[in-house]
């Protein structure tokens, strides 16, 4: 549940959760970016994001586009109908790990192989959690659009980043000292009820904007393009493939400090 910043003494950071305060704590360039030991090199994720931004320019989007489909269609042949699959390691990690190009830059190559198809897994296991939403995004492709928002928004990868201030700063009502960490719950301020009407519930017809799951700012996902394209044409093609699809057993998950998805989604599909 979204709440007012507050320190946490056994964190050791200042803790963001409300939509509103995070948004504008992503927006502060004096919130740096921040790994294991300390604040990254904000010239080499610079140069990083424009690698990404030139490789999906112009005519590569389309090229981008042409590959995905070329992929999808293959992988969804190989899948199985009527008989048990992993939806993650049988189809997304090696569409993923197909579909990433090997001149490419090491971010984009990254971003494609991993962390697309973990995006995806959360997508479609939401998906799976609410038949109903699914059924309707199945029947009415012209929601997809909306509903990759609202995915993004209610099963973000993202939970949570960590920031550093590089200079004292006042945000969300408290000064955060330069040096000290602020953690941004990224999930929880997507699901803020000041910010999303009745946000714990999936609505493929929702008219969401304004979520930060791909950030905000200079260090918004450099890739967005990429993952909205991706999403909707996988999305919609496993929907138009198989007339249902139903989960066969237990989720398996991998829990990280910033990042939560699933590995294994095991599934029967029918055509």
């Amino acid at each position: 549940m979204a709440e007012a910043a507050h320190f946490d003494e056994q964190l050791g950071a200042w803790v963001l959760s409300r939509y509103d305060d995070v948004l504008a704590a992503l927006r502060e360039p004096s919130l740096a970016q921040t790994g294991s030991s300390g604040p990254l090199d904000e010239s080499a994720q610079l140069q990083a994001r424009a690698q990404v931004l030139e490789s999906l320019s112009g005519a590569k989007v389309e090229e981008w586009r042409a590959r995905i489909a070329s992929v999808t269609s293959e992988f969804l042949d190989r899948l199985p109908v009527g008989r048990p699959f992993d939806l993650v390691r049988d189809f997304l990690l090696p569409w993923a790990r197909a579909l990433a190009e090997p001149d490419a830059g090491k971010s984009l190559r990254t971003g494609v192989a991993e962390t697309l198809p973990s995006f995806l897994a959360n997508a479609f296991l939401d998906l799976l959690r609410n038949p109903a939403e699914f059924a309707r995004l199945r029947a009415d492709a012209s929601v997809m659009p909306r509903a990759v928002e609202e995915l993004l928004r209610h099963a973000g990868l993202v939970h949570t980043l960590v920031r550093t201030a590089t200079a004292d700063v006042d945000i969300a009502g408290v000064r955060i000292a330069r040096g000290e960490k602020a953690m941004l719950k990224v999930a929880e301020a997507n699901l803020d009820g000041d910010r999303f009407a009745e946000p714990d519930r999936l609505d493929v017809s929702r008219r969401v904007s304004g979520h930060v799951a791909l950030g905000a700012g200079a260090h918004s996902c450099a890739g967005a393009v990429l993952v909205r394209m991706a999403a909707a044409f996988v999305i919609g093609a496993f929907a138009a493939r198989f007339s249902a699809v139903e989960m066969n057993g237990p989720v398996e998950w991998h829990r990280g400090s910033t990042l939560s998805y699933p590995v294994s989604i095991p599934v029967i599909a029918l055509r």
